[in-house]
């Protein structure tokens, strides 16, 4: 698909997203194998008395790695070499599985979502910075800080639907 000339292209992480569904998922299963244990050996010895939080925080920490590191996995599968590319007149939103292109005529708006975390865990896990983009036909596009430069890719955004001068 050809466009006017393309402004910027910004390149999504997916090796990073890859390594982290495989790590998270890995040490989520561990854990979660731990906290099974525990649980069980807990039940067990629950005539005894006393009670323990213990289990179910491993058991919680263990499903909520496991959680992460699936949808990581997932994300990597269905958005293989995701690149965002920002031209004169609209956003590419590219996979290895086809190209999204919106007009910027067709885009209603671009928000964060949540709250900006600074601190290099935020943005190593692409929970930094939060965005949408926001369709007017068809369904909304997400990203989050694991797409390089991600608040210049918003800012970029948000000059071109807004205009310069505009609020």
């Amino acid at each position: 698909m050809e466009h006017e000339r393309i402004a910027r292209t910004f390149q999504v992480d997916t090796g990073r997203r890859l390594r982290q569904g495989i790590g998270f998922t890995a040490a989520g299963a561990v854990v979660t194998w731990i906290g099974v244990t525990v649980s069980v050996a807990y039940v067990a010895a629950a005539g005894k008395g006393g009670f323990s939080p213990l289990p179910g925080l491993v058991l919680g920490i263990g499903l909520v790695a496991l959680i992460f590191g699936l949808v990581r996995l997932a994300q990597s599968a269905l958005r293989p070499g995701e690149r965002f590319d920002v031209s004169d007149d609209g956003l590419l939103h590219h996979t290895s599985r086809g190209d999204r292109f919106v007009p910027w005529d067709q885009v209603a708006g671009v928000r964060e979502i949540g709250v900006t975390r600074s601190g290099d865990l935020a943005v190593w896990l692409g929970s930094g910075l939060r965005a949408v983009v926001v369709v007017r036909k068809g369904r909304n596009i997400r990203f989050n800080s694991l797409a390089g430069d991600a608040d210049l890719l918003l800012w970029s955004i948000q000059h071109r639907v807004q205009g310069p001068g505009r609020v």
